[in-house]
C-alpha cells in the first residue's frame, strides 16, 4: 500500500484507491505526486460543484462526476451505487488509480472505497469495516 497521502486531507485505502476531501480546489498537489504523469487517474467526484480538470492535466487525469446529496436517503441510491461501483471497477482494471472524493473525505468517499474493498476482496461487512477504519486511522493526515 502507498504511504504517502496525495494531500494533507487524503489517504490510500488500497494500492489503487485514494480517499479523501475535494482535490480539485488547488490542482498543485497532484504535480508533486511521484511519477504522476506515468500514473492515469480517475477522480470520482461525489459532490455537486465540482470544478473542470485543468486543461494541462486532462492527459492524465480524468473526472467523473457522481453527486450523492450529503444525508442522503434516496430510496434510488443502491441503485446508482451499483452502476458506480461497476464503472469505478472497470477504470480499475483499465489501469487507473483512482481518487475518491467527497467534501471533507470522511463521509461518502469512505463508503464507495469500503463497498470497492469488500468486492475486490471478498470481505464481509465486519472486515471490510475493520480494514478501512484501521486503515484511515493509521495512516490520516492533517
Amino acid at each position: 500500500m502507498q504511504s504517502t497521502p496525495l494531500h494533507e486531507k487524503s489517504h490510500w485505502v488500497s494500492e489503487t484507491i485514494c480517499i479523501g476531501a475535494n482535490p480539485l480546489v488547488n490542482f498543485f498537489w497532484f504535480l508533486e505526486e511521484p511519477d504522476y504523469d506515468q500514473k492515469k487517474w480517475y477522480i470520482i467526484s461525489l459532490i455537486e460543484d465540482t470544478p473542470n480538470v485543468p486543461a494541462r492535466l486532462k492527459d492524465t487525469i480524468k473526472l467523473f462526476q457522481f453527486p450523492i446529496t450529503h444525508n442522503s436517503n434516496s430510496r434510488h441510491l443502491s441503485q446508482k451505487l451499483a452502476k458506480l461501483i461497476d464503472f469505478v471497477e472497470a477504470r480499475m482494471k483499465e489501469g487507473y488509480y483512482i481518487y475518491l472524493h467527497c467534501r471533507e473525505g470522511i463521509g461518502r468517499s469512505n463508503m464507495i472505497a469500503a463497498i470497492l474493498l469488500a468486492r475486490s476482496n471478498n470481505w464481509d461487512l465486519k472486515t471490510t469495516l475493520l480494514s478501512n477504519g484501521a486503515e484511515r486511522d493509521s495512516s490520516l493526515c492533517g
